[in-house]
């Protein structure tokens, strides 16, 4: 069988799991209904501060509040509570597609993947000033392609997967990357649109109508965060061409 017909076929594949990420998110959050309020409450509560100064009463308001203090401090534990909602859920998705898998997270290895990627960010950070603008571009997603091998070589430290190592990331992860990018990206890009039009939706209505939109708005960030988290778990744990 040839390469391309070898990867043809495992494409296939992937695409028919598709469905499946749906399933197992759905069956995530009716046996662990807590998990998609890890990223819902901190979103809420932001929204509760952007009802308070007024920001929803106009265009003029929301525009001129989008960096007010007093709705940026909570959107820093909003945005942790999305990420932590994402790993809860991958680990709780891995256990279940897997229960013999061990139990306890590898920490020094998620330890090394966050120094290295801390190091990566530290690199591109003086290339904005050394670099034009064009090369900065390159540059930067030229180290972002490269470090796309630590992705998998952290859900593999955080699904205590010890076989996934840090050479083992980077010359037999790629495969993996395609799985875990689609089985995330196809909950988060029909939410994400959604979630925007929530807000325009809630510009200049009604109490009520805004109370309602961002109860529901906190609640779509709490799905797709956990939507996204099993996305990355099924990714993990799919198939790779030979």
């Amino acid at each position: 069988m040839s390469v391309a017909v070898s990867a043809g076929r495992w494409l296939v594949d992937l695409l028919k799991g598709i469905p499946g990420t749906y399933v197992d998110a759905l069956r995530l959050i009716r046996s662990a209904w807590w998990i998609p309020l890890i990223a819902a409450l901190p979103e809420m509560v932001q929204h509760i501060v952007e009802i308070q100064i007024g920001m929803f009463a106009s265009m003029t308001a929301f525009k001129a509040h989008s960096m007010d203090l007093a709705r940026l401090i909570p959107g820093g534990f909003k945005v942790a509570g999305m990420w932590l909602t994402i790993f809860v859920a991958a680990v709780y998705a891995f256990r279940q597609a897997n229960p013999a898998a061990a139990s306890r997270p590898l920490w020094g290895r998620l330890l090394v993947a966050f120094l290295i990627n801390l190091v990566v960010a530290l690199l591109a950070w003086p290339l904005d000033k050394l670099l034009s603008e064009a090369a900065f571009d390159v540059a930067y997603v030229l180290l972002t392609l490269l470090s796309l091998p630590l992705l998998v070589y952290f859900f593999g430290a955080l699904f205590a997967d010890a076989g996934m190592t840090l050479k083992h990331g980077f010359v037999r992860g790629w495969p993996r990357i395609i799985p875990m990018f689609l089985f995330a990206a196809i909950v988060f890009l029909p939410i994400s649109p959604v979630h925007r039009l929530n807000h325009d939706w809630a510009i200049g209505a009604e109490p009520l109508r805004i109370w309602l939109l961002m109860i529901w708005d906190s609640a779509l960030i709490g799905l797709m965060a956990t939507g996204m988290g099993v996305g990355l778990a099924r990714g993990y744990g799919a198939p790779v061409p030979r």
